[in-house]
């Protein structure tokens, strides 16, 4: 009999109050952002469900182009004075307890020896993160840095050559999928979703900071030349595996699956607590 009423108040929960209502979803393993830049607008979307939308400020010669998986209009060329920010107002983008980071991108120049996309900060000693291309050896690598009782990193082995300065050039074999992650312990990161580097620190919770997120002109200016789509913050350390998985299926293929397991997830809740 409690089954049945459980289940009479599930259906109603769904088909019956609409989509403002409340359901049980397990805490934490939640997309703290998710940013596909396929808009074409002025609003850095946020499509992860948690309305954490920015703002894209595009200088005269930024476009919107072809992404990495070849659909138009899904990623920001970026010129000189082009940037996005997203502000994190009382911590919202707080993660002590681990991270995971993620972007693709076209590099075709660091002229300020680095960039962040995105990196979380507003001074180099207020706390916060970065993921971390730096120019090296006439090319870039990846690296990523988070400040857990002080700062703790690693770069990837490899150095990747930069794009040719003319977007018009660019083919889909340009863009790298750039990711990293942090849990509490260990700094790794990924290029196309294999693991190129790791550095084993203190075990210490991530300091945030007060500083919103941000990709290129950071608190230094630094600029980033070239495109980016695809970015995406998730509040735990994914597996080499899991992020393999959104480098062939795209972000916005994860975001969907997701969305529909949640009613089966909600549930398998209602049915163990009643």
């Amino acid at each position: 009999m409690n089954q049945f009423f459980v289940l009479c108040f599930f259906v109603l929960l769904i088909f019956g109050l609409g989509d403002g209502v409340w359901i049980p979803i397990a805490q934490g393993d939640e997309f703290m952002g998710a940013w596909l830049l396929n808009d074409g607008g002025k609003v850095m979307k946020d499509f992860s469900g948690q309305d954490r939308h920015g703002e894209i400020t595009l200088g005269p010669d930024a476009k919107w182009i072809n992404g990495p998986y070849g659909k138009p209009r899904s990623a920001l060329f970026l010129d000189d004075q082009s940037f996005c920010r997203v502000k994190d107002p009382g911590g919202i983008f707080d993660t002590p307890e681990g991270i995971t980071v993620g972007c693709w991108t076209i590099i075709s120049g660091l002229p300020d020896c680095c960039s962040g996309i995105p990196r979380k900060m507003d001074s180099a000693d207020a706390g916060g993160w970065v993921l971390h291309p730096s120019a090296e050896g006439g090319g870039w690598k990846l690296h990523f840095w988070a400040h857990a009782g002080g700062w703790v990193g690693t770069g990837a082995a490899d150095i990747l050559p930069m794009s040719a300065p003319n977007p018009g050039k660019w083919t889909p074999k340009d863009w790298v999928h750039t990711a990293a992650t942090y849990d509490g312990s260990v700094v790794r990161v990924f290029v196309n979703g294999v693991k190129k580097g790791e550095k084993k620190g203190e075990v210490n919770e991530i300091d945030p900071g007060d500083g919103a997120l941000g990709w290129s002109h950071d608190v230094f200016k630094r600029r980033h030349q070239g495109a980016i789509s695809e970015t995406f913050i998730y509040d735990e350390a994914m597996s080499e595996a899991e992020i393999k998985a959104k480098v062939k299926n795209g972000l916005g293929e994860t975001l969907a699956v997701r969305s529909r397991g949640k009613l089966p997830t909600a549930w398998g809740i209602l049915k163990k607590r009643y």
